[in-house]
């Protein structure tokens, strides 16, 4: 398989994957308060950042990599970001995920949380956050790459920050992410 094949399959995939998702992304901050954070859209929305970053870093030309670390960047910040780039974005107005990530330690204030179970809560939390402004820059980098080799190495940085940032439900969470924190709380 030709390599512009491969990319064109694998854009047309993710394409297919972003459809369910896209209503999700279309919520504005104004539609939802801090305490109904659901944290499996949260990890939904995650992983399709991850199909962007792939898509950046196997992107076969400049201008296609920085389309898709755009597109991410509009993901990550929203529509109200200070880098957010419409024609990026065929969503339309979307809730950033960084949003997201502000709404925890709120919407971990209000709930009932034995002290032990709070504290890794709120570490998980600001780790999730650290993650996905470290992904923001990366992103950022990737747009401004004057190579593609340049593109593609802060491409991966994003994917991995991405990846900390959605976590794992098991094995070892030691600076947590979201599927950590939801299989950390009950009922979430």
């Amino acid at each position: 398989m030709s390599w512009t094949r491969f990319v064109w399959l694998t854009s047309a995939m993710a394409t297919l994957v972003a459809v369910p998702v896209w209503g999700q992304a279309s919520v504005t901050s104004g539609d939802r308060k801090p305490a109904e954070v659901r944290l499996d859209i949260v990890a939904d929305r995650l992983r399709q950042t991850l199909t962007f970053a792939t898509l950046a870093a196997v992107a076969p030309t400049l201008s296609d990599q920085r389309l898709h670390a755009q597109r991410l960047v509009n993901w990550l910040e929203g529509s109200g970001g200070r880098h957010f780039v419409p024609q990026a974005s065929p969503e339309g107005e979307i809730r950033g995920l960084i949003e997201d990530a502000d709404a925890l330690l709120p919407w971990l204030a209000d709930r009932s949380l034995d002290d032990l179970v709070r504290g890794q809560a709120v570490f998980f939390a600001q780790n999730i956050k650290a993650f996905l402004d470290l992904a923001v820059e990366a992103c950022l980098a990737a747009v401004n790459a004057r190579r593609l080799d340049q593109g593609i190495d802060e491409a991966r940085k994003a994917f991995a920050y991405l990846a900390a940032a959605l976590g794992s439900e098991t094995g070892p969470t030691y600076l947590g992410g979201v599927l950590a924190l939801e299989s950390l709380l009950p009922g979430s």
